[in-house]
């Protein structure tokens, strides 16, 4: 303990019976040492001041988590504000990529369009021209001009007729003979069809014109075997299945051959044929 510490003080006891107060004498003091804390009265402000930090330290602690909880939210903000930002740049970049691709489709179509209808404007032309010549065609046919005058008749020159049709043989022979399907196609190209025959007497009538030569075994008419099924070409069912010699078999067809009847021989034969088509009526 240094001397700074010690601080003398002195003490005076009086009796209550003395009536009056004596002299004082060296020996009624009483000296005793008073030890003063100073650091103690120091220190209590510290004591305080030091309980005021640790609050005001728990304080701070409870803002900084505030703000770091802020913090953490505005970068999630920020965060998916980037990523938002981000899928819409590739949305719009995507859907400009679309757009591009459907805008030069679109301009494809309308080339494409614009040469469809250049070519339909064609077709269109051309089939009024063919119209035009096949209706010449068909008036030649029917009615030829003879010394600047014409004369209609039922049928097409060298074609025969028969009640409401007319026929047409073409004995080929050799090469120049066809298929039932080749046959079929030559047909067309006169506007006609292999012949259908309806009943007895038009097939009586076709045997007459379909009489044996050298180098024929058999002339087309229209009937094939479809699906296990006599047809005609007009797509009628062979009513008298007596008339052919076989069953219907795919791939067969019939020839028809004066004094031979009606024969199944195969498609690919290649044979003579008959042609029909309906009269031209003349009142």
């Amino acid at each position: 303990m240094s001397e700074e510490d010690v601080q003398y003080a002195s003490v005076t006891f009086k009796n209550k019976n003395q009536s009056q107060e004596r002299p004082k004498r060296e020996e009624d003091t009483v000296y005793d040492n008073v030890r003063v804390n100073h650091k103690t009265s120091q220190e209590t402000p510290d004591a305080k001041g030091g309980l005021l930090s640790e609050k005001e330290e728990e304080k701070c602690c409870q803002n900084y988590k505030l703000l770091a909880v802020c913090f953490g939210v505005i970068c999630l903000v920020l965060l998916l504000s980037i990523v938002g930002f981000v899928l819409y740049e590739l949305k719009v970049t995507s859907l400009t990529a679309e757009n591009q691709n459907l805008t030069s489709q679109n301009e494809k179509l309308k080339t494409n369009e614009k040469i469809l209808t250049e070519r339909v404007q064609m077709l269109e032309k051309n089939l009024t021209e063919f119209n035009v010549v096949l209706l010449q065609r068909v008036v030649d046919n029917y009615c030829p001009k003879e010394n600047n005058d014409r004369k209609c008749k039922p049928c097409q020159k060298d074609w025969k007729h028969k009640e409401s049709s007319c026929y047409v043989y073409n004995n080929a022979k050799g090469a120049e003979q066809r298929s039932w399907a080749g046959a079929q196609d030559n047909c067309k190209e006169k506007f006609s069809s292999l012949t259908v025959i309806s009943d007895e007497n038009e097939k009586n009538y076709v045997f007459s014109i379909s009489g044996p030569e050298h180098g024929i075994s058999g002339f087309w008419i229209g009937l094939r075997a479809v699906n296990r099924t006599w047809k005609w070409t007009d797509g009628t069912d062979l009513i008298n299945q007596t008339w052919v010699d076989q069953p219907a078999a795919d791939g067969q067809c019939v020839t028809s051959l004066r004094g031979s009847g009606w024969r199944s021989v195969s498609c690919e034969t290649r044979n003579a044929w008959i042609c029909e088509n309906k009269a031209l009526s003349i009142p």
